[in-house]
């Protein structure tokens, strides 16, 4: 828990057509097909059901979360929370907000009753539970933290990355077969 009460930046929500919202260009957030596809096909079958957030800069409406979603909305308008950011805190924001988020843990047993629960018409969103199902979804398993000190050289640290979705995969080994000795 916080100590102390944190400062409140929302200053207020703002409907704004979505297509004038100005994406950030430190947003370091890029967004694959198949993710705008699920995106979609969430937004046909329910909706939004959330905020976009931004900054006012120079008369203008600076996203720092929500980037998809006015991509792939652009006439409709949408709910926005106003922040009370300045340059440093709107990039801090920018940096941490969904990696804050990611770092949840899945209580699988709690999301695969949840799936079973859920049914979707949209191919793309079905992927996503099928995904979610199977452990294949990027976001479900965290890459698990490494001790990179080595007790000795024939310690090593060995990893793959998923070609099509980015998922890291990093493992510690011992006596690593393909690592040249010059011991």
């Amino acid at each position: 828990m916080v100590a102390d009460s944190p400062k409140m930046r929302v200053q207020e929500i703002r409907w704004v057509r979505a297509g004038d919202l100005k994406p950030h260009p430190m947003n370091w957030r890029h967004h694959p097909e198949h993710q705008r596809k699920a995106l979609r096909g969430i937004l046909q079958e329910i909706g939004f059901t959330g905020v976009l957030m931004a900054v006012e800069r120079d008369e203008s409406l600076l996203l720092v979360d929500g980037h998809l979603r006015s991509d792939e909305a652009p006439e409709l308008k949408v709910p926005v929370a106003i922040l009370d950011l300045d340059d440093e805190e709107t990039e801090k924001a920018l940096a941490t907000h969904d990696p804050i988020a990611a770092m949840a843990q899945a209580d699988k047993n709690i999301l695969l009753t949840l799936l079973e629960r859920t049914q979707s018409e949209n191919d793309s969103v079905n992927d996503l539970f099928e995904a979610l199902a199977n452990d294949s979804y990027q976001g479900l398993v965290p890459v698990p933290p490494i001790d990179v000190s080595f007790e000795s050289l024939e310690d090593t640290v060995v990893g793959a990355v998923c070609p099509n979705c980015g998922y890291t995969q990093i493992e510690r080994s011992s006596r690593y077969e393909g690592m040249p000795n010059n011991g």
